[in-house]
């Protein structure tokens, strides 16, 4: 059977602001991303993906001589994710650089250059900066991002620690639930992941990815009824992509193995 992709959740958020949005699998390497519609910020996107897009009214007038540092840092960060939304990222890093330097003490700002960064894949730096925004604010956002990276350098059990973390502070967080069970099922334990992907699809239950993951969970514990069920529903959410079609040949692949 071909390697199967999990999914996991990227997260750009403000300190302060939550997210439960709708999520879809995207076809990378591991970890796959996650597709989003367009929402509010702060935005749910993939490696893969733009921001937002925000609208450009909501922001004030300026040129290349206009004063971001000027602004708050709520409005920084609008910026800088306007740029990163058009695929602009140096010029939302300086942005974000401008606002760090006029406002070292924001929290905001360290998170959103830190899932910047994630999202660029520079681990290291990313790691620093949401570091940096977890000593000046503990936010479960910003600690499912740093899961994430941490992820991405092989150390697991500083991923699992933050996920743990997370769900401490918001037992609901749909993307801690998410990919804490995506962390068991790629270290081979299927029947610590099962519950936490339960958990999720309990609280989003309209979101694609964590039925594709808890399907997966259900076929190695031999729930193969269920894990059938679980992919059809993910090809029914989830938008057309080559995940979808990847999904559909491996439920062919589950229909015919279970006859």
């Amino acid at each position: 059977m071909r390697k199967l992709f999990l999914a996991a959740l990227l997260l750009l958020a403000f300190a302060g602001c939550k997210k439960k949005a709708e999520a879809e699998a995207s076809p990378k390497t591991p970890p796959a991303q996650i597709e989003t519609p367009e929402a509010e910020t702060p935005p749910v996107v993939g490696a893969d993906e733009k921001a937002g897009p925000l609208d450009p009214k909501a922001l004030k007038p300026h040129s290349s001589t206009y004063a971001h540092s000027g602004l708050p840092p709520e409005e920084i960060a609008k910026v800088a994710l306007m740029h990163q939304s058009r695929g602009e990222y140096q010029q939302a890093l300086d942005v974000l650089a401008q606002g760090i330097a006029a406002h070292p003490d924001s929290a905001a700002l360290y998170a959103v250059r830190g899932a910047l960064y994630l999202q660029l894949g520079q681990y290291s730096k990313a790691i620093a900066d949401l570091s940096k925004s977890l000593e000046l604010h503990e936010n479960p956002d910003v600690l499912v991002n740093r899961a994430l990276a941490y992820k991405a350098f092989g150390q697991r059990e500083d991923a699992l620690k933050d996920l743990n973390r997370a769900l401490e502070l918001d037992p609901h967080h749909v993307a801690a639930w998410f990919n804490r069970g995506t962390l068991y099922l790629e270290e081979g334990k299927p029947e610590k992941a099962l519950p936490d992907l339960d958990r999720a699809v309990e609280l989003a239950p309209d979101v694609a990815g964590p039925y594709f993951n808890r399907a997966v969970a259900k076929w190695q514990l031999g729930k193969r009824e269920e894990a059938i069920s679980d992919l059809e529903k993910f090809i029914e959410l989830a938008k057309p992509s080559d995940w979808k079609e990847t999904a559909q040949e491996l439920l062919e692949e589950w229909k015919h193995a279970k006859d």
